[in-house]
Formats: structure tokens, C-alpha cells, sequence
């Protein structure tokens, strides 16, 4: 099982374009990425609570969602993407599926991660400008690495 998980996790890899110097692009930059995590996790959720899907978001619901999300993410750009599969398999998609969320919930935190990330990466004074570009587009990788894995787990808590 862990081989089938490792091959489709390569073959995601692969299909979104993701390559080795992106992640050591990633890796290098993650003192600066690392503490925007919390920041980004938390406009997040501010910004769900003002759509349909707010409704179900209950201030303990919302705590819960808000630690995992953060821990999640600080998994997706330390590039432990076995990690990644298996939270989404344990915790997100199936809490997800059994509270009633849309599956579009996934799409709009890969586009929260991405226009946040990016808008970081085009203020931040600290990333050499030569870099911004490259820098970006390992993050929008890895936002949708990360929608993919998020709808495999999806659709295992759905057979389940």
C-alpha cells in the first residue's frame, strides 16, 4: 500500500509540473515562508466566514480547522508531501465530507494559498527580485500538488 501511495504521490508530483529546484527554491526560502503560514491560515478563515460555507464553521469547528490547516500547510512547504496525503486521508477529507463542506472548499483554500503566498513573495523586501518569479511559481506547484492530494483524500472518504 505505502508503494501505491508513493507511486501515485510521484505521478502527482510530476503532473503538476513540480521539480527538484523548485523545492530546493521552497526549501531554501522557508525561514521566510514558515512564519506567513499562520497569517495566511487566518485571513483564510476569516474570509470563509463571510461565504455560504461560514455556516458551518462554529467557533470550536473553526479553532479546530484553523490549527490543522496551519499545521497542514507548514507540511505542504516543508515538502513532506507523504505527510501532506496522509493528513488530508486522516483528518481533512473525511472531517470535511461528514460536516457537509462542498468539495469546492478545496479549490478556494489552493487559490487562498496561492494569492496570498504570492502577494508575500511580491512585498516581502527580503526576496531578491531575480528570485520572485521562480519563487512563485514553486508555490502555486505546490498549492496545486497540494488540490490534488486534496481530492484523492476526498474521494477516499467518500468510498469509505
Amino acid at each position: 500500500m505505502a508503494a501505491l501511495m508513493q507511486d501515485a504521490l510521484g505521478e502527482s508530483v510530476a503532473e503538476v509540473g513540480l521539480t527538484a529546484p523548485e523545492r530546493a527554491l521552497i526549501t531554501a526560502w522557508l525561514p521566510v515562508l514558515d512564519p506567513q503560514v499562520e497569517t495566511v491560515a487566518r485571513r483564510y478563515y476569516a474570509h470563509l466566514r463571510t461565504t455560504e460555507v461560514g455556516r458551518l464553521l462554529t467557533p470550536d469547528r473553526v479553532d479546530q480547522l484553523l490549527a490543522a490547516r496551519i499545521a497542514h500547510w507548514r507540511l505542504l512547504l516543508r515538502g513532506d508531501f507523504a505527510a501532506v496525503a496522509a493528513d488530508y486521508q486522516e483528518r481533512f477529507g473525511r472531517r470535511l465530507f461528514e460536516a457537509g463542506f462542498p468539495m469546492r472548499i478545496f479549490v478556494v483554500a489552493t487559490d487562498w494559498f496561492t494569492a496570498e503566498f504570492t502577494r508575500f513573495v511580491d512585498t516581502c523586501p527580503e526576496i531578491p527580485d531575480a528570485l520572485r518569479c521562480d519563487l512563485r511559481v514553486a508555490l502555486i506547484r505546490y498549492a496545486f500538488l497540494d488540490l490534488v492530494m486534496a481530492h484523492a483524500s476526498r474521494e477516499i472518504a467518500y468510498l469509505d
